[in-house]
């Protein structure tokens, strides 16, 4: 019987020791955060305004770059990489990474929003209100205003090499947005090499030949007062209608009419 007794003691005593071990194991791999991951929860913030990037977007490239994911080591180290991966996405303005106690790494982006799309023969991007350029989506379209010509394609996450036009553009796109009749009717804007602008006005298909930018505003006010003024008369009197308006003159519009 104290052969028994003796016995029992040891291994409740050895059990006692194993239960100490691995409590030790698990309090030492927490202290050193090397959790492991239950699950990558992403959240777009301003998905209401665009859908260019989706959250099983980033959780998938999340995944395939190793960096992360379920099952994997969760700590410090591992949220920053993330955030860094994360961040590294042009179509990313601003991104949080940060982990929960329940082993949760959660990720919080911002996306960029379109506030126009370039177009040429190397290809395509959109540019956002600071002029940044990111990628298109083959599975959903912003409608913004699509400039084309004369215009070098900027690498994703660049801007435009010139910085002077790059403002004008941007401001006369963002004026065009704001603008109802304006954001109807202008649609594409055409730039040649000297930078100098043109655009079809959609309710007549015809051409404006609008110049430089500058003066932006000042232009498309004395553009919508003609057609308020001037076009009246044109459809009253049963003249012949322009095919070109020029506003390259200053504080004149040329009214060129077809034949």
């Amino acid at each position: 019987m104290a052969e028994r007794k003796i016995a029992w003691k040891r291994i409740i005593l050895s059990l006692s020791v194993l239960g100490v071990i691995i409590c030790l194991l698990i309090y030492m791999c927490s202290a050193k955060g090397d959790l492991l991951c239950k699950e990558i929860d992403v959240k777009i913030n301003n998905s209401e305004v665009a859908k260019l990037i989706t959250a099983d977007g980033i959780r998938k490239m999340i995944e395939q770059s190793k960096v992360a994911g379920k099952g994997k080591p969760l700590n410090d180290e591992v949220i920053m990489k993330t955030a860094k991966l994360v961040t590294s996405q042009s179509s990313v303005k601003n991104a949080t990474v940060y982990q929960t106690g329940d082993s949760v790494m959660h990720v919080e982006i911002e996306q960029r929003i379109p506030v126009l799309r370039i177009m040429t023969a190397s290809g395509s991007c959109y540019l956002d209100d600071i002029g940044i350029a990111f990628p298109v989506s083959a599975r959903y379209s912003y409608d913004v205003p699509l400039v084309t010509g004369k215009i070098r394609l900027p690498a994703f996450g660049k801007t435009l090499n010139d910085p002077v036009f790059a403002t004008n553009l941007l401001a006369f796109a963002g004026f065009v947005a704001k603008v109802p009749f304006w954001n109807a009717q202008i649609q594409q804007i055409d730039i040649d090499e000297n930078r100098n602008v043109e655009f079809v006005v959609c309710s007549d298909s015809h051409l404006v030949r609008f110049g430089q930018l500058h003066g932006y505003e000042k232009k498309l006010n004395n553009l919508l007062t003609f057609y308020k003024k001037v076009n009246p008369y044109y459809r009253s009197a049963n003249e012949a209608r322009y095919t070109v308006l020029d506003l390259r003159f200053n504080r004149q519009i040329v009214a060129v009419k077809s034949n």
